[in-house]
């Protein structure tokens, strides 16, 4: 959104307004709101993240479930977590990772947005995958 601003100038002696657009200073209204996704784009957003922490919930579970019968774990991070701090590194480790993700949701939008629905229908893929073969 841009502000009017009206200037007057001479022309043989007649007064004309003339109207300029100026863009809208930092900090407005109008760049507030294309800092931020539409509001329905942020709540799919916070939904996502709410079945993203079902998810991450559920593969500690199956992965406790799994570990107690001889699996290990593949991700290197996670394994050196696992044996230095047991599951609750694990769990620990899980939730820092959605605690980042959940600072950064107001920013998801665009191509990042349908990378972000991929992402999590993946995983939660993965989670009930999980969940049948325990």
């Amino acid at each position: 959104m841009t502000k009017m601003i009206i200037l007057p100038c001479e022309k043989e002696r007649a007064v004309e307004s003339v109207a300029l657009d100026v863009p809208a200073s930092p900090g407005s209204r109008a760049q507030d709101r294309q800092a931020q996704p539409a509001p329905s784009l942020l709540r799919l957003n916070y939904l996502l993240w709410v079945l993203l922490v079902v998810a991450n919930i559920t593969d500690v579970l199956a992965s406790k479930h799994a570990f107690e019968r001889g699996a290990i774990e593949l991700n290197p991070i996670a394994n050196l977590l696992l044996e230095a701090h047991g599951i609750a590194g694990l769990a620990v480790f899980k939730a820092l990772w959605l605690v980042i993700l959940l600072s950064l949701l107001r920013f998801i939008e665009g191509w990042v947005q349908w990378l972000f629905v991929f992402a999590c229908a993946v995983y939660f893929a993965l989670a009930l995958y999980h969940l049948h073969h325990l």
